[in-house]
């Protein structure tokens, strides 16, 4: 709880299961990369960790110390067909997602986006919504010396923003989002529409949990149509952690 609430003045998002629908393409990424070189594709459950974690932790996880040019030449696949290829044909913005970056802009907001996932992919995503021209600031995962759950990303682009974390909050939809917003000491807001269920993020104590971010609008207390105003923060002001039924 702060003290002085301070006027919120910018809002970061997470990309992966917060802005964009991503799971089917990691998934399906995943399983002809294991096609690919001939090993036995996991379990769907196994799939659901695997897509959890970071590219190099994952051939790590399958193949153990793997030699430096497969590990490198499995990097180069991974990034550049997700871009190229998996992210194109199976990714799909969340809905109400590019609704609401630009009704929280209108308000005279700052938006900025922070996630593990490299920045080709990034630009990609940028680029071919529409966004790549918005004004909205990011940083990537191969921008900072620590992914989430470190705080180095949301730390960089609170800079990047001009932006006190007093000023800020975040939205995201994995228990690494909350833990990294916790130790950039940022206000968080869990959605419900990633990899991680309701009592996965619920276990990591969110400030706030909310469906998805179609609803973040209205949790700071504005209509439907039209953000209007001046819009005060803090975390008493958006109150506690509401259960939200798992979508």
């Amino acid at each position: 709880m702060r003290d002085q609430p301070e006027e919120l003045k910018g809002v970061l998002f997470d990309l992966d299961g917060t802005l964009i629908d991503s799971r089917r393409a990691f998934e399906t990424q995943l399983r002809d990369f294991f096609a690919m070189h001939g090993t036995s594709i996991p379990s769907r459950a196994k799939l659901r960790h695997l897509v959890t974690k970071s590219y190099s932790e994952i051939i790590a996880e399958i193949f153990g110390n793997a030699d430096p040019k497969f590990l490198r030449d499995s990097m180069d696949w991974f990034n550049y067909s997700y871009r190229y290829y998996y992210m194109n044909r199976y990714t799909k913005p969340i809905s109400g997602a590019l609704e609401c970056l630009r009704r929280l802009q209108s308000a005279g907001l700052k938006i900025g986006i922070a996630s593990n996932t490299p920045r080709i992919v990034l630009d990609y995503f940028l680029k071919s919504n529409g966004l790549d021209q918005a004004g909205i600031d990011s940083v990537a995962g191969d921008e900072v010396n620590q992914k989430k759950p470190s705080p180095d990303l949301l730390l960089a682009l609170l800079k990047k923003m001009g932006l006190r974390a007093s000023q800020a909050l975040y939205v995201g939809d994995m228990t690494v989002d909350v833990q990294s917003a916790k130790k950039a000491s940022l206000a968080m807001v869990a959605v419900l529409t990633g990899l991680c269920n309701q009592e996965e993020l619920m276990a990591e104590r969110p400030d706030v949990m909310i469906a998805s971010v179609a609803n973040l609008c209205e949790l700071l207390g504005h209509s439907r149509t039209r953000i209007q105003g001046e819009l005060a923060f803090s975390r008493s002001a958006l109150g506690p952690i509401q259960p939200h039924k798992e979508v």
